[in-house]
């Protein structure tokens, strides 16, 4: 069995194996395809895995041998799934890939809006903060003046996500 990598280099900079994949067939890794070399790539393989490379209705209907794409992401954006439905290729994708990462991203930026940690360092590394912590506020002046609380607004998003639920908080 064929399998083609289309962009493999998105998903496996050079920090992970891709054996385990040999154990299954003749494994044909590219680390990035242009839309040109898309069908090219692809001829005779039964199983084409992509993750940014586009799969087009045209592209499908050139693979007669394709019987299985793996979309190594959480969406099948990339797909044209209707043409591959009528073609009876089964799509999949990762629905839980990286599911603990947006998750750690989205505090992450959280914390960003609340205590713009960027521009602190920025300040840091050309030497305003020094300047400012001198003067009578030492906290640094307006450069920590849109510092914001979470303790309080936590509470806030809190109860918007329960009102778009039709819940209340037990107060």
């Amino acid at each position: 069995m064929k399998i083609v990598v289309l962009d493999g280099y998105v998903l496996n900079p050079g920090d992970l194996s891709w054996d385990k994949l040999n154990n299954l067939g003749e494994v044909v890794l590219y680390d990035r395809t242009p839309a040109d070399k898309i069908i090219e790539r692809s001829l005779g393989a039964e199983v084409v895995i992509t993750n940014k490379t586009p799969l087009s209705e045209q592209t499908i209907h050139n693979l007669p041998s394709l019987k299985y794409i793996g979309v190594l992401a959480t969406g099948y954006n990339v797909v044209d799934t209707a043409a591959a439905k009528r073609k009876n290729i089964i799509v999949t994708n990762v629905p839980s890939y990286s599911t603990m990462s947006v998750a750690q991203l989205t505090f992450a930026l959280l914390l960003e809006l609340c205590h713009h940690v960027q521009r602190h360092s920025d300040s840091v590394i050309e030497g305003k903060l020094a300047i400012l912590a001198q003067g009578p506020d030492c906290r640094g002046g307006n450069i920590h003046k849109d510092q914001k609380e979470l303790q309080y607004n936590i509470l806030a998003l809190c109860a918007l996500w329960l009102k778009d639920f039709n819940l209340r908080l037990p107060l």
